[in-house]
């Protein structure tokens, strides 16, 4: 795996966020996006058509995309495939 930084994508709206999916290189199965709301959660939305009413910090979303090639990928192409936050998660009082 590969991490990769990208300066412009602090704060970034989900169009911005979308353009670096976009740019993905088709040989990878997987691209994981970690930024700031209201980006993430707006992207996360716009993908799926799903309403999340709280995208919580730390909160993780997995998307299946209808697409077969990174630079297809539009909003309302995907699907939520999971969404998870830390309060969803077992703890010490469980």
């Amino acid at each position: 795996s590969r991490v990769v930084g990208e300066d412009t994508l602090y704060l970034a709206g989900p169009e911005a966020l979308l353009d670096v999916v976009r740019r993905q290189k088709d040989a990878l199965d997987r691209v994981m996006v970690v930024g700031h709301n209201p980006g993430t959660h707006d992207l996360v939305e716009r993908l799926t058509g799903d309403v999340i009413e709280r995208f919580a910090t730390c909160g993780v979303a997995s998307i299946l995309l209808d697409c077969d090639r990174w630079r297809q990928v539009t909003f309302g192409c995907g699907s939520l495939d999971v969404y998870l936050c830390p309060k969803m998660l077992p703890g010490e009082d469980d």
